[in-house]
């Protein structure tokens, strides 16, 4: 049910009020009526909202201004009409004034006047009241706006990002496919002459003899034509599908036997190796061979890395990946010169090498491999002057 119409008449005459009640006594119209300024808003406090007021100008103890100003100020929505005999122009303007009054109505006067007056009003009030609730609900709704548009830029930023990754996936998987057909030809055409050459070379160093000039030249050709069948065989191994062998392992076990293969290298380096294993680590579903082959990469790059010797920590822990399932990772961490930070993003790269000319650059890019085909993954830390990290996180069996 809706709010009656609610019109507040203020006079200290009662006679004046009978006769306004009187005026409207047909229309549909709740009238109120009050006979001070006090009354008055104790009305308002009462019979909230009202949606017209009334008042006489003169008025003992609270005038019709100063009253009008109090609605104003509790009750600004409020029509607010003066009436008055007075005629004195300044003091009109003033009243106007103070107390945002609408309307300035002469005493005496006409009845029909003050009804159009009063619709009027009513209209004011209403066409108000329906502008604000616009108002509110265009701002509501531009807070809404501003929301979906904060949520869509979000998701633009992070499909963005998704569709990025998923076409650096893509160029890696181009790129992939591409040295595969490149390497398959390489076999084929390759690696038959090298050992030829190889061969050919081992001949020749026999029938050379003692011609030093000659030997040399012929090592330097053997040398070259090994190093060329090493690349063939890091991009085979690199591009190979070859299907894995899971076997349940125990990872510290994998790892030491990797570090006899290194034993010696380590010594003459003069490299002092910490062992870190917690207690109680699960066991994880591995094939061992190409793991094993993944810790010998990462010995020899902390070989190549200390030259004058150091220290290799190797610290294995059960943790958790960023999916929240269980994984043994695996750290190995070095005190060697470090890679500088605008490298380290290519290094798991095929044919990327920080080291002298002589390294093929595919020993991370086929380790990263490997751990990938293990649904692990391996990523690395460094800082000049200080150390190399290499961590690994397999999923527990």
């Amino acid at each position: 049910m809706e709010e009656p119409v609610r019109i507040l008449f203020v006079d200290d005459e009662p006679s004046l009020l009978n006769i306004m009640e009187r005026l409207f006594l047909f229309e549909d119209y709740e009238i109120l009526t009050a006979t001070s300024g006090e009354e008055g808003l104790r009305k308002f406090e009462e019979s909230s909202p009202i949606h017209i007021v009334i008042s006489d100008y003169r008025m003992p103890e609270m005038s019709g201004v100063e009253f009008l100003e109090e609605v104003y100020k509790k009750w600004p929505d409020t029509v607010r009409m003066i009436l008055s005999g007075y005629a004195d122009l300044d003091a009109v303007i003033l009243a106007i004034n103070r107390g945002h009054i609408y309307k300035f109505i002469s005493k005496p006067w006409n009845n029909d006047e003050m009804k159009v007056t009063v619709a009027t009003a009513l209209e004011r009030y209403f066409l108000r009241k329906r502008n604000q609730e616009l108002t509110e609900s265009l701002l509501q709704k531009n807070e809404e706006l501003r929301q979906f548009n904060e949520k869509l830029e979000q998701l633009v930023a992070d499909r963005t990002a998704e569709l990025m990754q998923t076409q650096e996936q893509l160029v890696q998987s181009e790129k992939l496919a591409a040295i595969g057909i490149l390497a398959a030809g390489i076999a084929h055409e390759i690696k038959n002459p090298l050992a030829i050459i190889t061969m050919g070379m081992e001949y020749m160093k026999s029938v050379i003899g003692d011609n030093a000039m000659l030997q040399e030249v012929a090592d330097k050709l053997k040398h070259a034509a090994l190093r060329a069948d090493t690349i063939v065989k890091g991009l085979l191994s690199y591009t190979r599908q070859n299907p894995l062998t899971f076997k349940e392992s125990d990872i510290t076990t994998l790892i030491d036997e990797t570090l006899t293969f290194t034993e010696h290298e380590l010594q003459c380096k003069n490299i002092e190796v910490i062992r870190k294993y917690a207690d109680g680590l699960p066991r994880v579903q591995v094939d061992a061979n190409q793991i094993k082959q993944v810790f010998v990469n990462l010995l020899v790059n902390g070989i190549d890395a200390m030259p004058e010797g150091g220290r290799f920590t190797i610290r294995v822990e059960c943790s958790e990946n960023d999916t929240g399932k269980k994984v043994v990772q695996v750290v190995y961490t070095d005190t060697g010169h470090g890679i500088p930070a605008e490298k380290i993003g290519k290094i798991f790269d095929p044919f990327f090498t920080t080291k002298d000319i002589g390294n093929t650059g595919l020993g991370l890019s086929v380790s990263k491999g490997i751990i990938d085909k293990h649904g692990g993954t391996i990523q690395v830390e460094s800082r000049i002057d200080v150390g190399t990290s290499f961590f690994i996180r397999l999923p527990v069996a």
